[in-house]
């Protein structure tokens, strides 16, 4: 049993996001320390998005799963990644990455990879995927828009679950439209 289910429960899980902040030396040091006494489910955006070299060695010598790709900006970026063995489990931001189309292309490349997806950000469109496809394992939840839809993706038994209605099952609240309109 490791540390952080002593103090959280055996049924939570808990990730570290370093958000690019380390040094690779710190980022091994913290990882080593994640693994060996917290016992974390993945190490996020440890260092630079632009150290592949310095991800691939993180990734090499650490067991923890090695989490990134949230500010990459394109599928090629994400190959690279992937050919240099610099990730365990992709994170590609909807935006960034050009929309939902090139987000369903490179799900599709990790599935042929075995690399596990965990989108990045906007949990409306996400969980749309996520039910959709098998590769995608989490979904991260920051409900920064929820103000500015009718309705929004809910917990069900522990589990994120898409709004009914067609298309994404979003429409944009008349209240939040005129609250946010710039004349």
């Amino acid at each position: 049993m490791t540390k952080a289910s002593w103090a959280l429960g055996a049924e939570i899980w808990l990730a570290v996001d370093a958000n690019e902040r380390y040094d690779t030396g710190t980022a091994l040091a913290m990882g080593n320390f994640f693994q060996d006494e917290i016992g974390v489910g993945w190490f996020e955006e440890p260092i630079s998005c632009e150290n592949i070299k310095g991800h691939a060695y993180l990734a090499n010598k650490l067991d923890i799963p090695i989490a990134a790709g949230e500010m990459l900006f394109s599928r090629e970026e994400f190959h690279n990644y992937v050919e240099k063995s610099a990730l365990d489990i992709a994170q590609p931001d909807i935006t960034r990455l050009g929309g939902i189309t090139n987000t369903l292309k490179l799900i599709h490349y990790c599935e042929s990879q075995n690399i596990p997806v965990s989108p990045h950000l906007l949990p409306e469109l996400a969980v749309q995927i996520g039910c959709g496809l098998a590769q995608v394992t989490s979904v991260e939840y920051m409900p920064w828009f929820e103000p500015l839809f009718n309705e929004y993706p809910k917990f069900k038994a522990g589990k994120l679950v898409p709004p009914e209605g067609s298309g994404l099952g979003l429409s944009f609240s008349e209240k939040a439209l005129q609250e946010f309109a710039v004349t």
